[in-house]
């Protein structure tokens, strides 16, 4: 068993400080190997019931247009709302996570996400979907979100790539059963009954899980040792990595990313059914990518322990750019298959990769914080936007070819990008706090 472990520590004048432990190693390594898988789970499970409804709106844009007036653009932006409110939600959030007891948080969003969705399922005009889908759903899943991946990250001293693959492959198997549950029940009650029974099945879930989930012990109330071992990352704040050409390298490539796989991961279902698709073949195309989006949060989370992240991100980057040229190309139903599985694996692999790229760069302690930020500008100029761009270039051209190439064109300023994209240089720590290092 280990008996030498490099923590960051904050001293009483508030200041950062690199420490080693040594009688908490076995304690900490124990309390890894056993309740940090009920974590994983239980986030898991609040991941699918929760976070799968954005994907699968897909299957709602027609429908509501035809409900709404006929304008896919005007139903494009609830979306948007959903995607700004959901950034808001996963920074404020992942900020309240140090300061606020984290079932609590966890709670208040579970109890928001339902209400949202029944509102939703009642909505008689845009601005109350506006409201109620937008505002409160993309509020209370970005909450989810921040909470839970900072919760994974502070559980998971090793493995990280792969816990984060495993959490946000639960926001895969959310479209799959988001989409299947959401398909069934339209045929027979129409979008509103899928609201409803989607908010109402998250509840039973989202509460116990909830009550499973808490903060990890703080290693500063364990007896420690400080030596002078200084770890890469230590004392990064959200305002010191706002400094670097690191973080904004990176979070450029997360707003391309996201901005090029929102426009058709919100439109290639209309834009498939105005070729001759049926409704079931589209939810069965909604269902693979879930699938295929599993594989990749899970497979590429992995990849990186592996290769390391930023390789495996590229991979991503042109896997789902590449499938978006596919899909104008080739139309025919086995084509189709093969765009879910190749673009769910692509569009799904790149998000357990930012926040482990973030922790790689800027230390556990300051994941929560950066990260939430990068969430928060990936939505508002990535996802959010996206989606508005898809629906009124259909609106003013009847058609999504525009839409599709400007995903293509942006996809591919990604990848230029990702590849300028260096580690920063190692923090130096002040000195005063040098001075408290035995």
């Amino acid at each position: 068993m280990a008996t030498h472990e490099t923590a960051i520590g904050t001293n009483g004048g508030g200041q950062t400080a690199v420490m080693a432990t040594t009688a908490s190693v076995p304690l900490r390594d124990a309390e890894e190997t056993t309740y940090r898988w009920v974590i994983l789970t239980a986030a898991f499970m609040m991941m699918l019931a929760s976070a799968g409804i954005s994907q699968a709106f897909s299957l709602f844009v027609k429908p509501m247009a035809l409900d709404f007036g006929g304008a896919r653009g005007n139903v494009s932006s609830a979306y948007a709302i959903y995607m700004i409110c959901f950034g808001a939600g996963s920074f404020v959030m992942a900020w309240l996570a140090d300061r606020v007891r984290m079932r609590l948080l966890l709670l208040i969003a579970a109890v928001s996400y339902s209400t949202g969705a029944v509102l939703s399922s009642l909505a008689n005009s845009l601005w109350s979907l506006n409201l109620a889908f937008g505002v409160l759903n993309g509020g209370a899943v970005g909450s989810l979100v921040g909470c839970l991946t900072y919760a994974v990250a502070q559980w998971f001293s090793v493995k990280k790539g792969l816990a984060l693959g495993i959490l946000l492959a639960g926001m895969g198997m959310g479209v799959f059963v988001s989409s299947m549950t959401a398909g069934a029940v339209m045929d027979l009650y129409g979008w509103r009954g899928a609201f409803l029974v989607l908010g109402l099945g998250a509840l039973l879930v989202n509460i116990p899980a909830a009550l499973l989930i808490r903060q990890r012990t703080d290693p500063r109330a364990i007896p420690q040792r400080r030596t002078a071992s200084v770890v890469p990352g230590a004392g990064w704040s959200t305002a010191s990595a706002l400094k670097t050409w690191s973080f904004w390298s990176l979070n450029t490539t997360f707003v391309c990313c996201c901005l090029s796989h929102s426009i058709p991961l919100l439109h290639y279902i209309p834009y498939a059914s105005d070729l001759g698709l049926t409704a079931q073949r589209g939810a069965l195309l909604v269902t693979i990518g879930g699938l295929s989006n599993v594989v990749g949060r899970t497979g590429m989370g992995a990849l990186s322990d592996w290769i390391g992240g930023k390789p495996a991100l590229l991979i991503c980057l042109v896997m789902q750019t590449l499938m978006v040229a596919w899909v104008m190309t080739y139309t025919s139903w086995p084509a189709w298959i093969v765009f879910a599985i190749l673009f769910g694996i692509g569009s799904g692999g790149v998000f357990p990769l930012y926040p482990a790229i973030t922790r790689s760069y800027f230390g556990a302690e300051g994941t929560g914080g950066i990260f939430g930020l990068q969430l928060l500008l990936s939505t508002v100029f990535g996802m959010a936007l996206g989606p508005l761009v898809g629906g009124y270039l259909f609106d003013l051209f009847k058609t999504y070819q525009g839409a599709f190439l400007v995903s293509i064109v942006v996809g591919g300023c990604s990848i230029i990008l990702l590849l300028t994209v260096r580690p920063p240089r190692r923090k130096p720590l002040p000195e005063a706090e040098r001075s408290t290092i035995l």
